[in-house]
């Protein structure tokens, strides 16, 4: 019984849980980061729909398309030359 206590650390002990704790929130942090990107990028492919909008991208991990846009620049409104004076 006292063998096994020989080889106790109590500064181990709490490191690794220190390092345990840590890990948790990282990737908890890089989920909550992964969600927002994907979010993000549902709304700003939605938007770049519209004329004149052209939101880039978020970059997701493993990714290396951020700040590309899947539909392209955004369309441009054409002007006419021959418009009649207003007022």
């Amino acid at each position: 019984m006292c063998a096994y206590f020989t080889d106790f650390s109590l500064s181990d002990t709490f490191a690794g849980m220190i390092d345990g704790v840590s890990a948790l929130f990282t990737g908890l942090w890089a989920s909550v980061k992964a969600t927002f990107a994907r979010t993000w990028n549902t709304i700003a492919e939605t938007l770049n729909h519209l004329p004149g909008v052209n939101l880039s991208l978020s970059a997701l991990p493993g990714d290396n398309t951020a700040g590309v846009t899947t539909s392209g620049p955004a369309p441009t409104r054409p002007t006419s030359r021959n418009a009649a004076p207003t007022g």
